[in-house]
């Protein structure tokens, strides 16, 4: 089983070929660990100039939106948060999406140094480099049993609980 990664990063007002060049360099980091990666920024066609990028249209970032679900987040194991330290609305779309709707892991890349925090709690692995993530997730995930066991986990503790926890909330 080879596992497929959600490359997430932060794009919206930075240029664009800063954030190109920096996902051909994540993917290539994980295509060497032997992980395959699917990256909104390489999916989206995301223009190698020296350009800020900004949204062309509500209609343009919806299609990219409904893209990165269908395609990206529905189909991948695990999201990859490059950017942990910098704050991204899609982002943390994104990281919740995977984590609290689909149930899959969460590794986030933070500068070293950085204060403790509930992302040390929630998330699966706080990494401090792009191999750090890539080794992390071969290791933890890295084959079918491994996945399968890690995701039969999830589900025999967490969908008792979510259900109670549904079924109490009529009540609050």
């Amino acid at each position: 089983m080879k596992l497929r990664v959600y490359i997430a990063q932060k794009m919206t007002g930075l240029n664009c070929n800063e954030i190109l060049k920096k996902a051909r360099h994540i993917k290539k980091v994980f295509e060497k660990e032997g992980l395959e990666v699917w990256s909104p920024v390489l999916m989206e066609n995301v223009p190698n100039k020296p350009i800020k990028l900004s949204v062309m249209s509500k209609e343009d970032l919806l299609s990219k939106w409904m893209m990165d679900k269908k395609d990206g987040l529905a189909k991948c194991h695990i999201i990859y948060d490059a950017d942990g330290d910098k704050y991204s609305e899609g982002v943390a779309i994104e990281r919740g999406y995977m984590r609290w709707y689909l149930w899959r892991p969460v590794v986030r890349k933070k500068l070293p140094g950085h204060p403790y925090s509930i992302s040390n709690i929630e998330e699966d692995k706080i990494v401090y480099t792009h191999r750090q993530a890539a080794q992390y997730i071969v290791k933890y995930w890295g084959s079918r049993e491994k996945w399968v066991m890690w995701k039969l986990q999830h589900i025999i503790w967490g969908l008792p609980k979510m259900i109670f926890k549904q079924i109490r909330s009529v009540w609050l």
